[in-house]
């Protein structure tokens, strides 16, 4: 944290300066719930700089936003960083979207500190440190982006007592004739849904819009223009968004699409993102998806005071809220009854489902819980990228208290392909994506070596390989370096091997010298390669260390040949 000492030493110097009396109230309510020790290391009178600056731009009556690198001879003060300071009427989601818009741009947030000033007519204050832009066509990119930002953000609060009416109209027009429609429409107009715009669709034409889908083009959702989202006998279905929110939530937004009650050819589309009080509710309390929940539990059938019927409970409460909006009675039963059959083993489950327009696909994948960390996620997640055909993906990671993670993955597909998938191999790769190295080399020397003498060895070899061997070698590489490695430690002696990788130019070979006990010195090897006429370009030395303590040093050498066949090198 800041010292008491540098920051009255702040405020001493912003003493001195002609602020009025309301300036100099801002700075202190500024700094109220301001993160202080991220100014550890500054300068106070850069500190006090933008403070006075900030404060002058807190008294301008009109919505105000800059971007700007201070310096010394025009402000007084200077910054490291970029500096984006604001001054607007205050609104719902304005400090997510600008940071949205900055996310985007891929412009890195170094500090962001917002305040909302307390009157009749409440303005939102934000000062931005971002990665230093010199350029002045980068400061202007930065500023078009925000003040699109704050466009759509005003467009959406504009239109939401609009869309609002018509929620109410479309709810109240089912009132009498659908009341599981009427029900949900009331239920997501309680503070469930947030509202970003509204569509009305008539024979795949748009015939009124609000919101943000006022700026949707046919190429954002191209696949939502030219049909009905809607199945035939459907009043009420759930689908996303092919572009992804840029207010308040960088996720893909959702449609609540509902039919006309009079038109049926009419589908309302109201378009947003289910609040955070949503994703906390007991499925059993939402209209519609309770419906769903009723087909699961009378589908798997296991009694209700059970153990398998606690589980199945604790599995309901705790399954991602997306897949009961999205998924079918049927598909979420097939899920549920998937994760249901784990039985808490150290096995991999995958549940995928194809969203109904199929440009999305959900993949829930669960891992033992013990083996997941952000590598293997990352890992899969390139995996089923690459399986699906994905352009863009995103996920969410859950963990209770059973023995697995819980990862599922929305992929946006490049196409609706329906091809069949293979769960099982997709679920033995990704198992073995989860088994670490040393559980693979033991597989891969019991199956070389018998499992008597492959036990041993792997047993002998636990740790004994680094990292760096790890990395650039597969364990049927391994499995044969340990055959050598036992040699030469049980002999206390010394082996080579000369080959050429596969990888290898035709001028390029590797020789490698195992030593027992300790390794090689440079200056001893390097003048022999070059007696030979050969030319080490390279070298990489691992320290291999069993259990029983004896220690081995690998030496791999990138060496240039000239005239060597590989012939010439099998035979030696």
């Amino acid at each position: 944290m800041m010292k008491t000492q540098d920051l009255e030493q702040v405020l001493d110097i912003v003493g001195k300066t002609k602020l009025d009396d309301k300036q100099r109230r801002f700075i202190d309510h500024w700094l109220v719930n301001f993160p202080t020790d991220e100014l550890i290391g500054r300068k106070p009178e850069n500190i006090a700089g933008w403070l006075v600056d900030l404060a002058l731009q807190s008294s301008i009556k009109e919505p105000h936003l800059r971007v700007y690198n201070p310096t010394i001879e025009r402000e007084g003060w200077q910054a490291n960083n970029s500096i984006i300071t604001l001054n607007w009427p205050d609104l719902p989601f304005l400090v997510d979207t600008l940071r949205i818009a900055l996310d985007t741009h891929g412009i890195e947030v170094r500090m962001l500190h917002s305040h909302v000033s307390q009157s009749e007519s409440p303005r939102c204050f934000m000062y931005v440190e971002v990665g230093r832009r010199e350029r002045v066509d980068e400061i202007e990119v930065i500023t078009e982006s925000l003040r699109v930002a704050i466009s759509t953000v005003e467009s959406v609060v504009d239109a939401f007592p609009a869309i609002i009416d018509k929620v109410e109209s479309v709810s109240n027009a089912h009132k009498a004739k659908d009341a599981r429609t009427y029900e949900f429409l009331e239920w997501l107009r309680r503070e469930h849904f947030i509202f970003l715009g509204y569509s009305r669709w008539q024979d795949c034409s748009i015939t009124d819009c609000l919101g943000v889908t006022t700026t949707l083009t046919e190429e954002s959702d191209d696949d939502l223009t030219n049909r009905n989202i809607l199945a035939e006998g459907e009043s009420i279905a759930f689908t996303k968004s092919s572009s992804r929110s840029l207010v308040h939530r960088h996720v893909y937004s959702d449609y609540v699409v509902v039919r006309d009650a009079g038109d049926p050819s009419i589908e309302h589309r109201f378009l947003g993102l289910f609040t955070s009080s949503t994703y906390h509710e007991s499925p059993q309390n939402i209209p519609v998806i309770r419906e769903k929940v009723d087909y699961v539990l009378d589908r798997v059938k296991v009694p209700t005071t059970s153990h398998d019927g606690k589980v199945l409970r604790q599995l309901l409460s705790n399954y991602p809220t997306d897949e009961f909006f999205h998924a079918t009675p049927e598909e979420l039963y097939t899920g549920v009854n998937r994760a249901l059959r784990l039985q808490e083993r150290p096995i991999v489950r995958v549940v995928i489902r194809r969203g109904r327009m199929g440009r999305f696909v959900s993949c829930i994948v669960y891992v033992p819980r013990e083996r997941y960390t952000t590598e293997l996620r990352k890992n899969i997640q390139r995996f089923l990228c690459d399986e699906l055909d994905a352009v863009d993906s995103e996920f969410n990671t859950f963990f209770s208290g059973s023995n697995h993670a819980r990862v599922r993955f929305i992929l946006r597909t490049t196409s609706a392909d329906s091809r069949d998938i293979d769960l099982a191999w997709l679920e033995n790769t990704i198992l073995d994506m989860c088994r670490e190295w040393p559980d693979r080399l033991r597989d891969t020397l019991c199956e070389t070596l018998g499992d008597e003498q492959g036990s041993r060895l792997a047993s002998l070899y636990q740790g004994a390989f680094p990292a760096a061997y790890r990395e650039d070698y597969d364990t049927r590489f391994a499995a044969q370096d340990i055959v050598t490695i036992d040699k030469v430690a049980m002999d206390q002696s010394l082996a080579v091997h000369f080959y050429r990788s596969v990888v290898d130019e035709s001028e390029h070979a590797r020789f490698r010298v195992f030593r027992f006990d300790a390794p090689l010195e440079l200056s001893d090897v390097l003048p022999k390669f070059e007696n030979l006429g050969l030319r080490v370009i390279g070298e990489r030395p691992y320290e291999v260390e069993r259990r029983d303590q004896e220690m081995i040093w690998l030496h791999d050498f990138y060496i240039r040949v000239t005239g060597v066949s590989n012939e010439d090198i099998d035979s030696r």
